[in-house]
């Protein structure tokens, strides 16, 4: 996920390649600075789960696994959230992004799929989206419908339970564990390596040139 893509670019030292400034609190919470890594190896990242085809096909698992009649539920997918209006939107197409996934993945059949950020750390923002995912979830038990809210989360869950008091609903779990994010991992350590060998190739390519 980007909200971490700061603070591990800075413990691999790719802040200092680049230019960038150290991590600070803008991507959700989660970008405080930590620890340099220390290695005479070469290393890289490779961007995150965001709307990854695997992460939506686990998320869709997970309202599978409590579904009794897909015509008569709504997923409802609910993330952490940022403070920041643009980047919290940019979020919320991610989440977009996730459903279309799950809808070509058979998630169409159920009765519809919604989303929305908790922003959960920012006491300023999160009453009005409590509000409209608790709209969500009444809504979504119409005409004898239920709703089914999937943390689209790395692992467990966030504060559903807390926020969503009163109401009545089935919670999923996040991504992991899950047999799809070992095969995420592993597609992650793949696009590493074929990163670093183009970067190896680019660097022997740009040393010839030099030398000639």
């Amino acid at each position: 996920k980007d909200s971490f893509q700061a603070t591990v670019e800075r413990m691999i030292g790719m802040d200092v390649e680049s230019g960038r400034p150290a991590p600070g609190h803008r991507h959700g919470g989660h970008g405080m600075g930590g620890g340099r890594i220390r290695t005479p190896l070469v290393v890289t990242s490779v961007g995150g789960m965001e709307s990854h085809p695997l992460f939506a096909e686990a998320l869709l698992d997970r309202a599978m696994v409590l579904s009794e009649d897909p015509a008569d539920e709504t997923i409802i997918l609910v993330a952490h959230g940022t403070g920041d209006d643009d980047v919290n939107a940019a979020w919320i197409d991610i989440l977009e992004e996730l459903a279309g996934h799950m809808r070509d993945r058979g998630g169409d059949a159920f009765r519809d799929i919604e989303v929305a950020t908790w922003r959960e750390d920012w006491p300023d923002k999160r009453g009005e989206w409590i509000a409209r995912v608790r709209e969500m979830v009444t809504t979504a038990q119409e005409d004898g419908g239920r709703a089914l809210v999937i943390p689209a989360r790395t692992n467990s869950r966030g504060p559903e339970r807390e926020f969503l008091e009163g109401l009545t609903f089935a919670l999923g779990e996040g991504f992991a564990p899950h047999p799809l994010f070992a095969e995420w991992v592993v597609s992650q350590i793949h696009d590493g390596v074929d990163a670093l060998t183009a970067q190896d190739t680019h660097l022997v390519v740009q040393n010839r040139a030099e030398e000639e």
